[in-house]
C-alpha cells in the first residue's frame, strides 16, 4: 500500500501499532524494512515522521486484515490521496 500526503503522521502511527501482523516499510532503494511486529508503542518508531508531514510512504502488510484496517482509517479521516 502506498500513502501520500499523510497530515497528522502521529496519529497514522498511533493507528498502525494496531496492526497485529508484521509490516514493513518499503525505502527509495527497494529495501524492506520491519516497521514493526504486532503491538509496537508509537514512541519506537523513528521521530522524523512523528510530528509533521508524511509525502509518500510505502507500506507491506503481512495480514490483509491489517491493510484492510489502515485503508478505512485513511478514507475515513479523509486522509487518503489519489
Amino acid at each position: 500500500m502506498k500513502v501520500f500526503n499523510i497530515r497528522n503522521s502521529k496519529k497514522f502511527f498511533e493507528r498502525l501499532t494496531n496492526c497485529i501482523g508484521e509490516v514493513e516499510m518499503v525505502n527509495e532503494d527497494g529495501l524492506h524494512l520491519t516497521v514493526l511486529k504486532g503491538k509496537t508503542p508509537p514512541d519506537m518508531f523513528p521521530m522524523t515522521y512523528m510530528d509533521g508531514k508524511i509525502r509518500q510512504m510505502e507500506l507491506i502488510f503481512e495480514r490483509t486484515e491489517d491493510c484492510c484496517e489502515m485503508l478505512s482509517y485513511l478514507i475515513n479521516e479523509r486522509n487518503l490521496s489519489c
